[in-house]
């Protein structure tokens, strides 16, 4: 079994795609962990919906392949476990996230549409219009609890796992952005990890890569939320 050890946030987002078997895009990686190791990885797409509507694509991509070469990562940030969606629980997932009139699209592959996460919500006299639809935001942000409920639903299938670590790889530019509170998808990484403590889970981290800069949601108020991400290392793994 080949071992990366990765000690810090860095070092841990360079070993990453070595176990994923490829170079994550706009996608939300779910790393499971026990007692200090690996031990699953999730991948779902990013959410999203339709130009400026409240209409998304609310099918996930779960990648994965369990033939692939048995790799693990130990240290602060084994076994890495990737695993297809059954088609129950692709049922399921898509059916827990849809908001009203919301069409589920079935594919599940990598995602070629532009990026678009929710801005601040539109000021509104009230929860719904005079023709009784709900306010686009608030279907949004319900849209989005519901997607982080069932993929941690998902997760809690993962044996042994105690404590999990979310990374978010984005298109949208971060490298400028100095405080947390500035990062894309903030709130959906702050739904995700309410359900995982909700379910009993250790929130280890929460990160977020764009190009050649990563991102830590959790930093503390006042520091420096982003930093430069090191070149992948060519280093032989110990074992």
């Amino acid at each position: 079994m080949k071992i990366f050890h990765a000690h810090t946030p860095d070092a841990f987002l360079r070993v990453l795609p070595r176990l994923l078997g490829d170079a994550p895009r706009r996608c939300i990686l779910l790393v499971a962990f026990a007692e200090g190791h690996t031990c699953g990885l999730l991948r779902f797409d990013l959410p999203r919906r339709s130009g400026q509507t409240d209409v998304y694509d609310g099918a996930f991509g779960l990648l994965g392949a369990a033939a692939r070469s048995p790799s693990a990562a130990s240290g602060d940030p084994g076994e890495a476990e990737h695993r297809h969606l059954t088609e129950a629980e692709h049922r399921n997932l898509t059916e827990a996230e849809r908001g009203p009139g919301d069409p589920v699209s079935a594919k599940t592959g990598s995602n070629d549409t532009p990026e678009v996460e929710p801005g601040p919500p539109a000021e509104s006299t009230g929860s719904a219009d005079s023709s009784g639809s709900a306010d686009p935001e608030q279907e949004w942000a319900r849209a989005l609890d519901n997607r982080a409920r069932a993929m941690i639903g998902v997760f809690c299938r993962i044996p042994h796992a105690d404590s999990i670590l979310p990374v978010v790889y984005t298109d949208r530019s971060i490298g400028r952005i100095r405080a947390a509170s500035s990062l894309p998808w903030r709130d959906f990484v702050g739904e995700v990890l309410t359900h995982a403590e909700i379910a009993g889970y250790t929130v280890r981290d929460a990160l977020v890569v764009s190009g050649a800069h990563w991102g830590h949601y959790l930093a503390a108020p006042g520091t420096r939320a982003v930093q430069r991400l090191g070149l992948p290392t060519e280093a032989s793994p110990d074992g």
